[in-house]
């Protein structure tokens, strides 16, 4: 159906957009549909062997190599060829259908492309329907339009529970009030609207019951009931309660859409029971099926009863209790003799099979008079419209048409009929007259078997039954491959080309995930040891909790790394003597002091500097979350983290000192004849300081989340329609170096004295100091969706820290202040930022706000540059400003706008894939700053020159 009206509406996927997903349902749902009719039609024109060469045929940058190869003609000509036999084939069944004559409603609703189930109401003056009106995908909820003005209001919602609706519904007999189910954590539930109050009620909890029809004097609900992938079809007081079964299938039989009688004494409903639906009754009034018992647990729980209630003997109340079971027991009995516990359903049944020929007929409803039924088949192969009447067995086919008719509803008069009906990537809502209905011959009925049921052994019988433990299934090793930054500290460069590995193992069911990886770079600008990353993550969901409203889902984390980044900081020259002298010169030259006269030494002294650092960054974290229904989270969580540097000094005396003797007037360089003088040398080589546990800190945790975005092709790249909420307190207990003093192991000339045994002592040692501080962070993230899929996005964080943290001190200590930097909140770079340098500001205390407008350049872009396929590409034009503080509370920040940097830009966004199936994303992003100068954030004196723009760009998976 889909394919055939893809062609005749001019709705295919081209041949590249058929390589890739992330587009709406049914365009999604394409991209299997014409592939499987792609290489049906391979097979056929070219034989089944060219498909499996096409599948030997491994393709090196793209598919098109394998068509090549295989067919010996392009991929392109393949597809044309292959279009143009659809249309051939299926503009012949829309020829033959328009010859008979095409009978298609009235469009009554085009609001989504996924409407379904319509009902009148009792007195005919509306109509309820679902509607995925907004969306990308078949997510539907529930509209009541008034059919004389064609408004339409929300209805079937709550702040309780989401608001959508994917099932068939019905009407209390009064109008008054619509029943229906949801998903509530998980299992479907019955549930009531009132359209009066406007209020909805939760009718059942844990039923796992779907399709609910309200009986005609409207005291009860037929519905289907699940449980291990069977069902069965039950009735349930109007109230929710007293849930009971009329049948007993335990083989995978499934019911669908049971629809009371008029007269309330028959169920009409179809059953999947082989190949295809049929149609059938059962009565109302049959024997329940019998509940199960456990004999002891019963008698203990009548015998408290007993002794609670009527606190008779011991005596008497083991006579109670005899009688009474025997009383249970001959019912028990007599339900047996008429629902055996071999059969589907009771002798006294009266199940009949109305239609079961072998097409498929679903979705019936009953004539207003009883005498017959409407229904949905596809006996011509296209589903349509058709009655049967009991009496006369008369049918007739009510609608024909190209795409396909469904969920039949007819009015209380029974001269109209509400319907389904499907074009090209669209299911819409007709309405037709009765009157235009024709007569056709009646279908073959065959021989099945609807009441037996699985007789074989139990599950416990053959499997080994006991309570389910995960078990880790290998997900595969995904390598790695990193050119960027590498942030060390407060510095930041671009010079780290990192490969490495990640391997993960998953839970079948989902709620064992492990991953652990690795990564080893060198940094590409100078010559230290390469730096590496090793991490692991396993999360374990846990039961569920359900209540009445919420259902509660914890799970359990745990994660750790260790990162080491090498580094070379060159500090060129950090001191220098320049001067001029003139007279004798005393130098020593073997052993011997000797004056040179009439000497002027020209003195060029450069010390140049060298710093090498080593860090170490262990971090680790446990804890859990829960998610609250499906939005919202509360995570406790304890974290620690273990940082140590080491940085060894070189340095350098650059000796270029010149000396000039003047003899007789004349001046010649005895530079070279003079020793010691000219020549570079090593002055210092060694660590400053080593395995310096300079930050240490246990955190505890809370937070909070709400995320609620609306579900879109192109959520990735346009989050629309949603927002983001956080709300997190910490407790950090840190432990940090304060400053550096010099080691008391020193020799007289202040340099660390060296022993043959041991490694030399450092110049420094810490002193530490320790912190205990309170964190609040909050972040909002609001997107509006705006006409054309644009959207405006509003992205809001603050973050606080109730101690103030020091900063580098210029005049202190040796650095003091330099590593409370894993405290500090950081500003500039990207993700924050964009238009200034990473680190540009720093503090205890943030404020951060970012507008954007995100717009559509190509929502289909479908073009290849092999391994790559470009599906989507958006622009978003943004402004950004930021400021941070470090006052001791929060209300002596001075707020100016003085403190705040702004920059603006704009953005390209790609949502990619790589190799047809690995999702990726790309950016290209441009920021430009409003400020050509700011302070330096260590020492405010310095004012350090902002570039007039600066560029990111990326890919990422």
């Amino acid at each position: 159906m889909l394919l055939r009206m893809a062609t005749l509406e001019n709705d295919l996927l081209s041949y590249t957009n058929m390589g890739v997903f992330s587009k709406d349902g049914f365009h999604s749902e394409q991209v299997y549909n014409q592939g499987f009719a792609l290489l049906n039609y391979v097979g056929d024109v070219y034989g089944a062997e060219k498909v499996r060469s096409m599948a030997r045929e491994r393709p090196i940058v793209n598919f098109k190599s394998s068509v090549k190869k295989s067919l010996g003609i392009s991929a392109n000509r393949l597809y044309d060829d292959w279009t143009e036999h659809l249309s051939k084939k299926y503009g012949a069944v829309a020829d033959s259908i328009r010859a008979v004559g095409e009978r298609e409603g009235e469009l009554i609703s085009d609001r989504g492309s996924v409407e379904h189930f319509p009902v009148y109401s009792p007195d005919g003056t509306h109509m309820a329907y679902l509607s995925n009106e907004g969306s990308d995908y078949g997510i539907t909820q529930m509209l009541l339009m008034d059919l004389a003005t064609r408004r339409v209001t929300e209805v079937a919602k709550s702040r309780q529970y989401d608001k959508y609706v994917d099932l068939p519904f019905c009407f209390t007999p009064d109008g008054d009030k619509l029943i229906y189910n949801k998903t509530a954590g998980g299992r479907w539930d019955i549930f009531e609207y009132d359209l009066l109050t406007k209020k909805e009620k939760r009718l059942t909890m844990g039923l796992r019951g779907r399709d609910p029809a309200v009986s005609p004097d409207g005291k009860k609900i037929a519905f289907v009931g699940n449980k291990d992938g069977t069902t069965n079809l039950g009735i349930v007081d109007i109230d929710g309660t007293n849930a009971r079964y009329l049948t007993r299938n335990n083989d995978g039989t499934q019911y669908y859409t049971p629809r009371w009688s008029p007269d309330g004494k028959q169920i009409l409903f179809s059953i999947f029971r082989g190949d295809d639906r049929d149609i059938a009754l059962i009565s109302s009034e049959t024997t329940l099926r019998p509940k199960k018992t456990d004999k002891k647990k019963k008698s203990r729980r009548e015998l408290l009863a007993d002794e609670f209630a009527a606190r008779v003997t011991e005596v008497d109340s083991a006579q109670a209790l005899a009688d009474s079971l025997a009383l249970k027991e001959a019912t028990t009995q007599d339900s047996l003799v008429a629902f055996p516990d071999t059969l589907a359903y009771a002798n006294n049944a009266q199940f009949k099979v109305i239609l079961n020929s072998t097409a498929d007929e679903r979705e019936p409803v009953w004539l207003p008079d009883g005498n017959g039924i409407l229904f949905t088949s596809n006996r011509t192969g296209i589903y349509n419209i058709y009655s049967y009447d009991f009496a006369t067995g008369r049918h007739q086919q009510i609608t024909n048409v190209i795409g396909g008719a469904f969920s039949p509803n007819l009015s209380s008069n029974g001269r109209e009929l509400l319907y389904t009906g499907y074009h090209a990537s669209n299911y819409n809502i007709y309405r037709m007259q009765m009157s235009r209905s024709v007569d056709m011959a009646a279908t073959d009925s065959l021989s099945r078997d609807y009441r037996s049921i699985y007789m074989g052994d139990d599950a416990e019988d053959m499997f080994n039954v006991g309570r389910y433990s995960g078990r880790l299934a290998s997900f595969g090793v995904m390598p790695i491959f990193v050119l960027g930054p590498t942030f060390i500290g407060n510095r930041f460069g671009l010079d780290q080309l990192s490969m490495g590995a990640e391997a993960s193992w998953g839970d079948l069911l989902d709620s064992d995930n492990f991953s652990t990886g690795f990564t080893v770079g060198k940094n590409l600008k100078t010559g230290v040891d390469l730096n590496s990353d090793l991490f692991f993550s396993y999360q374990k969901g846990m039961p569920s909790i359900h209540t009445e409203h919420r259902t509660y889902s914890p799970t359990f984390y745990v994660g750790g790394s260790r990162q080491t980044i090498n580094s070379l900081i060159d500090q060129g020259i950090v001191a220098s003597q320049r001067d001029t002298t003139s007279g004798t010169l005393q130098v020593v030259i073997d052993s011997t002091l000797r004056l040179v006269p009439n000497v002027t030494q020209y003195t060029n002294l450069s010390l140049t500097e060298e710093d090498k650092f080593k860090n170490i960054f262990n971090d680790f974290s446990v804890g859990t979350e829960f998610r609250v229904g499906r939005r919202q989270a509360i995570s406790l969580s304890y974290g620690y983290k273990n940082y140590s540097e080491s940085i060894r000094v070189k340095q350098v005396i650059l000796d270029s000192t010149r000396l000039l003797q003047t003899l007789n007037g004349v001046a010649s360089d005895i530079t070279a004849d003079i020793p010691g003088v000219g020549e570079d040398r090593e002055v210092l080589n060694d660590f400053l300081y080593q395995d310096l546990n300079f930050f240490k800190s246990n955190d505890i945790g809370v937070g909070w989340r709400y995320v609620n975005f609306k579900p879109a092709k192109d959520l990735f790249v346009n989050p629309s329609g949603g927002r983001a909420l956080t709300f997190r307190y910490r407790r950090i207990n840190a432990t940090i170096t304060d400053s550096l003093a010099l080691t008391s192991d020193l020799n007289q000339d202040g340099v660390p004295d060296p022993n043959t045994d041991e490694l030399s002592p450092t110049l420094f040692r810490d002193d530490k100091v320790k912190l205990g501080i309170n964190e609040y962070i909050a972040s909002w993230n609001e997107f509006i969706a705006l006409p054309g899929r644009t959207t405006l996005a509003l992205q809001g964080f603050v973050a606080y820290k109730d101690k103030q943290i020091k900063t580098v001190q210029q005049d202190g200590g040796t650095s003091e202040g330099v590593f409370y930097f894993p405290l500090r909140y950081y500003l500039g770079g990207q993700g924050t930022l964009r238009g200034y340098p990473y680190f540009s500001i720093s503090g205890g205390k943030v404020a951060f706000g970012r507008a954007s407008f995100t717009f559509p350049i190509f929502q289909s872009a479908a073009r290849e540059l092999p391994p790559f396929f470009f599906d989507k590409i958006y622009g978003t034009f943004f402004i950004e400003t930021g400021a941070t503080g470090n006052s001791p509370r929060f209300r002596d920040m001075n707020f100016d706008s003085d403190k705040f940097l702004t920059d603006y830009g704009f953005e390209l966004r790609m949502q990619m894939f790589s190799n047809y199936w690995i999702p990726m994303f790309g950016y290209f992003q441009v920021a430009f700053p409003t400020r050509d100068r700011i302070p330096d954030r260590n020492d405010p004196t310095i004012i350090n020159e902002i570039d007039s723009r600066r560029f990111y760009f990326g890919l990422t998976l």
